[in-house]
């Protein structure tokens, strides 16, 4: 593997690692926000658990059209 694919290729792995963090990020910023109340129940599990799923679900309809966009943009 020459330098320029090496460099590349640590590029795009240093991209998905902060993707996936800014992802933790904001999906535990907005179903905390939106799910726990003082004093903390386990009532709110139910709560969280839904809107992580419902998170992730938006998240993986938005990045695999997103990427469908750019491969028909490339042909």
């Amino acid at each position: 593997m020459s330098s320029l694919a090496a460099l590349k290729e640590q590029i795009k792995q240093e991209l998905a690692i902060v993707n996936a963090q800014e992802l933790i990020d904001n999906s535990s910023d907005i179903c905390a926000n939106k799910c726990l109340f003082a004093p903390y129940s386990k009532n709110n599990d139910h709560c969280i658990d839904a809107c992580l799923g419902n998170y992730l679900s938006a998240w993986n309809i938005v990045s695999k059209t997103y990427i469908n966009r750019i491969k028909e943009s490339n042909k």
